[in-house]
């Protein structure tokens, strides 16, 4: 008895599919590629963001180059890459897949740090208190520190201290 054996190899093809900003923004998805050293980069600034003392980590690739306007990448997390000079806080912060406004945060996880009681939400631009940080256009060099919690001065001085590490840090990059 002779036996034959036939393979069938099927390949698919697909398109790439190219999703306009405001829908990859829904999904969760990054823009196309760009990195600062392609880009006409015309500011770069550093932000840190503290939830009752701890930092918060934006390595993973779902925050990395979600907008060609102001952007961070991998190496360099916490350092904003500006092409726009009109861009505020508020417009790089609608770009990250969480929620920052004057009163609240909520993280990826969907954990919610609002304004209630002794905790709240406080913003430095260069290490002052700026309420209305979020609508300020990001300027070169400027530094950013998002606290939440009950914090002394001293907390927030040695926030303001880490934030300034990582800005040297960052531009020695």
């Amino acid at each position: 008895m002779v036996c034959s054996l036939s393979i069938l190899v099927v390949t698919a093809w697909a398109p790439t599919l190219f999703i306009p900003q405001q829908l990859a923004k829904k999904r969760g998805s990054p823009s196309l590629a760009m990195d600062s050293q392609s880009n006409n980069i015309k500011k770069q600034a550093t932000f840190a963001i503290f939830t009752t003392g701890l930092q918060r980590r934006f390595e993973e690739a779902q925050y990395f180059q979600r907008s060609p306007r102001a952007y961070i990448e991998g190496n360099t997390p916490n350092t904003v890459f500006v092409a726009d000079d009109e861009v505020t806080w508020r417009d790089f912060f609608e770009t990250m897949p969480f929620t920052l406004t004057e009163d609240c945060f909520v993280s990826v996880e969907s954990q919610k740090y609002c304004n209630q009681g002794k905790y709240s939400v406080k913003f430095y631009i260069n290490e002052k208190t700026t309420p209305d940080a979020l609508d300020r256009i990001i300027t070169d060099g400027d530094q950013f520190l998002i606290t939440y919690g009950e914090d002394t001065d001293t907390e927030i001085m040695l926030q303001l201290s880490q934030l300034r590490t990582i800005a040297e840090k960052d531009s020695s990059l």
